[in-house]
């Protein structure tokens, strides 16, 4: 019932389960029209997170790693880190991301205290995001992706990055 506001970033999270049975989980934030400066700069945080723990994902580094690389990396660009203040209730907040197989959240999980490493052939979730309430803003990126055999880390989602949405 709320009508959709020109420049106002919304978060997009889909997660389809295919026809035998596995989950995807995919999201997107996007601006119908165009993207303030601030959403913009809060997106470019978002998706270079995105792009440096991608190249970071490897056999052999555990999901706490993980988190607290997206977590440095948010931080250094000034926003609040939940690794810093669990009771924080702005910036970056969640879990980096989580396995993804016959549910839609299974292990390996990319979050604090998990020591489980990456390993070939897992499929798993790559989602940092940044929530300010006040502003009535979110951003996130997530894709699914796997670890092939040679340990590079693989997205199987087809959505593109764009973040606006052009309106005639």
């Amino acid at each position: 019932e709320t009508p959709l506001r020109l420049g106002v970033p919304i978060v997009f999270d889909l997660f389809p389960r295919e026809i035998n049975g596995y989950f995807h989980d995919v999201t997107r934030t996007w601006c119908f029209g165009y993207a303030p400066d601030p959403v913009q700069a809060m997106y470019d945080d978002v998706r270079g997170c995105f792009e440096h723990v991608k190249a970071a994902a490897k056999p052999g580094v555990s999901g706490h790693a993980m988190q607290h690389l997206a977590s440095d990396y948010l931080r250094e660009r000034g926003h609040p880190v939940s690794v810093d203040n669990p009771a924080n209730l702005e910036g970056y907040l969640a879990a980096l991301g989580h396995g993804v197989g016959l549910a839609v959240h299974e292990v390996p999980y990319l979050a604090n205290g998990s020591e489980m490493p990456l390993a070939p052939g897992h499929v798993f979730t790559l989602e940092p995001g940044l929530y300010y309430p006040d502003r009535q803003a979110g951003m996130r990126i997530e894709d699914t992706v796997y670890l092939d055999a040679k340990g590079q880390c693989v997205s199987v989602t087809a959505v593109p990055y764009d973040l606006v949405i052009p309106v005639e």
